[in-house]
């Protein structure tokens, strides 16, 4: 198979200007365009799909500003979250600002037909590979005439391959952990509809590809699938203070456990929270600190945090920490909890161990595969059993030494270069 030119789909990233979760993913593959480039020997452009079909992503930067998008969305989503303590107002706020969203989508839709058309399109053509790496079956990703998935379709007829990255299927095998079931089930939907379309999938653990196989078997779907392991390197702060915000530099003197992701219902923030109340109730005085950005339809937990008499006391939450805030922290942490019922991957588990900070993580398959024996496992569902684990810790508060290396975001191109040669080879 002769590919000479592979365009990178990254248009939910760099629309809503995100920085968690699979954004993050996406931000550090496009930034690895040239290393891509190098170790295939073909073209790579990062493409952002319009109304009017795919442009460049340079060329899209040019001409948007997404920054003040974002503030509102993030303030929006604190105050449905975090502010709104009634679950009936919640409800309410959030309706209205869907139907806002809504509107919004349908403007700016109707204004863009009168727009120009943009002078640099990009085609499919065939010896093209698509290779999508972000989210794909949200709303934005509509052409004005096409939709996304008779998109995928042309590119089979014209020969083009298209390379899909699932970063997990959640919504599909765990409903129960997505925000709402309208998410669980759009992303089902779509999924099914699309993945007959696609020439090779690529996940992001061996874990996660033996579930998509299994799943994708079972609708009578076949297609080739691979994994590759993603890159975990922060940047370390070097001593520069003055990059930190000094309610982060106090928890140097603090005896804390540290735990990082989105407040999303995956993440096993509830039983946590639940495990630390019991033990401060019982004269445990270590603290608990959340870094984290609010997600959707998640008010439950999030005020359960706010309303905590130990809020701002033994219970503290960042949603904006920057990565020399979040370096400091893991750096200055008793231990990480990585409370999650399902990852694809686990990021935060890999940053803890490359930093040799001991890691209290749940009893799943995928950081039993990443983790090997350095963690001390826990039951995600059981609030005893994190209870033990951190009692258990207390005791012995000794570190192992992590096995195996663990690949910087350089490296984990180029093994995703590696997989997709083997494909094309």
């Amino acid at each position: 198979m002769s590919v000479k030119r592979i365009l990178i789909g990254c248009s939910g990233t760099y629309i809503h200007n995100l920085h968690s979760g699979t954004k993050r993913v996406v931000r550090n593959i496009v930034e690895r365009k040239d290393l891509i480039e190098d170790k295939l020997g073909v073209s790579v452009i990062p493409v952002m799909l319009t109304k009017f079909g795919y442009i460049s992503l340079d060329d899209f930067l040019q001409s948007q500003s997404t920054a003040n998008k974002q503030s509102l969305k993030e303030k929006v989503h604190y105050f449905l979250a975090a502010k709104l303590r009634n679950d009936y107002l919640y409800k309410v706020v959030k309706l209205l600002w869907d139907m806002y969203r809504r509107i919004s989508y349908t403007i700016f839709d109707f204004i863009e037909i009168f727009a120009k058309k943009p002078t640099k399109l990009i085609s499919l053509n065939e010896n093209d590979m698509l290779l999508f790496i972000d989210i794909f079956w949200q709303p934005f990703i509509h052409t004005k005439n096409k939709s996304f998935i008779e998109i995928i379709k042309n590119i089979n007829k014209s020969n083009a391959v298209f390379v899909l990255l699932i970063h997990d299927i959640l919504p599909v095998t765990n409903p129960e952990l997505c925000p709402d079931s309208s998410t669980a089930n759009k992303f089902k939907v779509f999924f099914e509809k699309i993945v007959p379309y696609v020439n090779f999938l690529l996940t992001i653990s061996q874990s996660e590809k033996k579930i998509i196989e299994n799943y994708i078997s079972s609708i009578g779907v076949n297609k080739p699938i691979d994994y590759f392991y993603l890159g975990s390197d922060l940047p370390t702060n070097n001593n520069k203070d003055q990059l930190l915000r000094q309610e982060i530099l106090s928890f140097k003197e603090k005896s804390y456990f540290l735990m990082v992701g989105g407040i999303v219902p995956k993440k096993g923030y509830g039983i946590a929270i639940e495990a630390f109340e019991y033990l401060w109730k019982n004269g445990f005085n270590k603290t608990l600190v959340i870094v984290g950005r609010i997600g959707w339809s998640y008010s439950k937990v999030l005020n359960r945090i706010l309303k905590s008499p130990h809020y701002n006391k033994k219970l503290f939450m960042f949603n904006e920490a920057n990565d020399s805030e979040l370096d400091y922290l893991y750096n200055n942490a008793q231990a990480l909890i990585f409370a999650s019922e399902r990852e694809g991957f686990g990021i935060p588990l890999v940053e803890a161990m490359q930093k040799q900070i001991p890691v209290l993580a749940s009893d799943i398959d995928v950081f039993r595969e990443i983790g090997n024996d350095y963690p001390v496992y826990f039951n995600p569902k059981k609030k005893d059993d994190l209870i033990q684990a951190i009692k258990s810790f207390e005791r012995r508060m000794q570190t192992k030494n992590p096995n195996g290396h663990f690949l910087n975001w350089d490296e984990s191109v180029e093994m995703l270069c590696e997989k997709i040669k083997k494909y094309i080879d």
